[in-house]
């Protein structure tokens, strides 16, 4: 179906939050993980100097585009995080809020999407960078129920183009 919305004032730059490539933060997992942040020039110039910048209680992480981007153009612009495997700042419905800045020549934007919180063996989403693009991009992990590391287990996958969502 068709909805218009309202959208934030013409002569900005924003991430549209609802579109986020985002992790699910998986209790005692650590290391490198990926946002892929749609970012949108509302303005008819070319904008110079943006910057994504992603924070939240122990995750933080940034990246500047190494070129301009196009008037009235949208980009999916990934930005690495470190994530520190627990201490997350959980609000009351087990989400972790996440604040999205997007500033370029004088203007930003701040929006704020809520990462999932997992436990190691329930189905998650991963995200990593592409060797390929450059781009974000997921995939889902489903552990095998009664999990035993000393054992052997088939691997199942599906790629994308497969018409499923890697939905943890």
């Amino acid at each position: 179906s068709f909805k218009l919305t309202k959208v934030k004032k013409w002569d900005s730059v924003i991430a549209i939050e609802k579109d986020v490539l985002k992790p699910d933060l998986v209790e005692g997992l650590t290391g490198s993980a990926h946002f892929g942040v749609p970012v949108l020039n509302m303005t008819e110039e070319w904008l110079e100097k943006v910057t994504v910048t992603i924070r939240s209680k122990g995750i933080h992480g940034s990246f500047r585009l190494p070129f301009g981007l196009a008037p009235l153009a949208s980009m999916k612009v990934p930005v690495e995080v470190i994530l520190p495997g627990a201490g997350y700042a959980v609000n009351h419905e087990g989400k972790v809020p996440v604040e999205i800045t997007v500033t370029s020549d004088g203007r930003s934007d701040i929006s704020r999407v809520y990462l999932q919180t997992k436990n190691s063996d329930e189905p998650h989403v991963l995200t990593f960078l592409s060797d390929i693009d450059g781009s974000a991009q997921k995939f889902g992990v489903n552990p095998p129920l009664d999990f035993d590391p000393d054992r052997k287990y088939t691997l199942i996958m599906s790629t994308h183009g497969a018409g499923v969502d890697p939905g943890g």
